[in-house]
């Protein structure tokens, strides 16, 4: 019986390493509060501090958090992470006091955590950096996210650091009384977001003149955004705000422009619907498919090869509320709009509130669903081939019959903006308009799938019918040879 109970389990564990499974994973350990003494690795880009557990994020909080910014340090997450629903500090808690570095999360998970009311809330707090710095790969399931500049990846995001091939995951919840967004509150000063998507549910606390996006709450001060999806619903609720106020919602972006800079949006498409049912709010609501507000002076901004499929909608009627299927307003010097279109009914109108505009392409509405799906798959062709797993969040779009093969190519690299001021507030907005400036005093620009949480844990190529791996020939001998140990005590019995 001990023979056959030891085949058996030989057999399991030579099946499972064969076919990439684990039979002793039970998943990722939660995290305990606890943080590490150090992290494995040197750093370098060649040799980065390996991230394998809550510990060791919760180290690398600690370590910013105490006034180290990591300038020119790499950091790799190496697991899945379970944050055991334990409150969050983000890692750069302020303004002064931010990540410089550079962090690959390697399409692995952190999941289960919560920030609770910071001024820069997000997985990471504030991030002020140059080109080399930024955040890359990381994905966001099952969070609670809430404060006044909130973001699902980041909160704030400057000075040229980048955000490339994140998701928050529709698991997640992100909150936020001033700006909010499914993978930052703001990009400023040459920033950039790149190959993202949003699954999770953006909601306004309306206290304030404030912004929100499914992507970013506030994209300006020449900063680019490119090949980014958002599928999550993007609302508000009212808090008593005066009727003075003015707030924007929006598919992609809350708010889009700056002044004295370069910026765009592009390759880039919105399905989650954007909407307001609270009768309560009675103060002016800017409401659009890619934008809730596109208001530039001086300056030069491109939106091009933009789609809109959500629906953008008030559930109330208010004269102070104005919604487009490609945005709520529109007032410009210098912006650029091409190749932008809205399926038909998704709104009233393409914009809301048109002023001064440079549009490139007229005829903006489609009734062809098809021919717009089209247009939004060459994007979806794009971010795929940035990362095959992407798929699962992406619109279920038959990308194998289009007449081009290839994606368009955009650059993701911001603008040179070594002019542009480092706070920049947007000038030119709707009346009212005031300049937001954060608690810490420092002034700023005013202006659905279901997701599968297996990123990051890829089969090995060829799967059940590959070639047995090396471990999985090891065991198949250690077999035989105990089985046959096990025959010849039974012969000498028998004897």
């Amino acid at each position: 019986m001990k023979v056959k109970l030891i085949a058996v389990f030989l057999v399991v564990l030579l099946v499972s390493l064969t076919c990439g499974i684990s039979v002793l994973d039970v998943g990722a350990i939660a995290w305990d509060g606890t943080i590490s003494t150090s992290l494995v690795g040197s750093g370098t880009e060649a040799d980065p501090y390996q991230i394998a557990n809550g510990a060791d994020l919760a180290y690398l909080s600690a370590m910013v958090n105490g006034g180290d910014t990591c300038s020119e340090k790499y950091f790799k997450q190496m697991t899945d992470i379970d944050l055991g629903g334990n409150e969050w500090k983000p890692i750069g808690p302020t303004d002064k006091i931010f990540f410089s570095g550079a962090y690959d999360g390697s399409f692995f998970t952190v999941k289960n955590f919560k920030v609770t009311d910071q001024t820069y809330s997000g997985l990471f707090g504030y991030m002020n950096g140059s080109t080399t710095s930024g955040l890359k790969n990381i994905v966001v399931s099952d969070a609670t996210i809430s404060g006044t500049y909130s973001g699902g990846i980041v909160s704030y995001a400057i000075g040229g650091s980048y955000v490339k091939g994140c998701v928050a995951m529709e698991s997640c919840t992100i909150k936020a009384t001033k700006r909010s967004g499914g993978i930052a509150s703001t990009l400023s000063t040459g920033s950039t977001a790149s190959y993202c998507i949003n699954n999770a549910t953006i909601i306004g606390v309306l206290n304030s003149s404030a912004f929100y996006g499914g992507v970013v709450g506030v994209n300006g001060g020449g900063s680019a955004m490119s090949y980014c999806v958002n599928n999550g619903k993007v609302t508000a609720e009212s808090t008593g705000l005066e009727a003075s106020k003015y707030c924007a919602l929006g598919g992609l972006v809350g708010v889009f422009g700056g002044a004295n800079s370069f910026g765009n949006i592009d390759n880039s498409y919105n399905t989650g619907t954007i909407e307001i049912n609270d009768p309560n709010i009675v103060n002016i609501m800017y409401m659009g498919g890619i934008s809730g507000i596109s208001a530039q002076i001086a300056a030069t901004y491109l939106i091009n090869d933009c789609y809109n499929f959500g629906q953008v909608k008030c559930s109330f009627d208010s004269a102070s509320v104005h919604t487009g299927s490609f945005t709520g307003y529109i007032k410009n010097i210098g912006l650029t709009v091409r190749n932008v279109y809205a399926l038909e009914g998704t709104a009233l109108g393409l914009v809301a509130a048109p002023e001064s505009c440079v549009f490139v392409d007229e005829g903006f509405d489609f009734t062809d669903k098809a021919t717009l799906e089209s247009k939004a798959a060459y994007i979806n062709k794009g971010i795929i081939e940035y990362n095959e797993d992407f798929s699962a969040w992406l619109l279920n779009l038959d990308i194998n019959n289009l007449a081009e093969t290839t994606a368009p190519e955009v650059s993701t690299t911001a603008p040179d903006v070594s002019t542009t001021p480092a706070t920049e507030p947007i000038t030119d907005a709707p009346t009212p308009v005031t300049t937001i400036t954060p608690e810490t005093g420092t002034a700023v620009e005013s202006t659905t799938a279901t997701p599968v949480s297996t990123v990051g844990n890829k089969p090995a190529e060829g799967g059940c019918g590959s070639s047995f791996n090396t471990a999985a020939v090891i065991f198949s001998i250690f077999a035989s040879v105990l089985l046959l140990s096990q025959k010849k005590r039974a012969g000498k019995k028998a004897e």
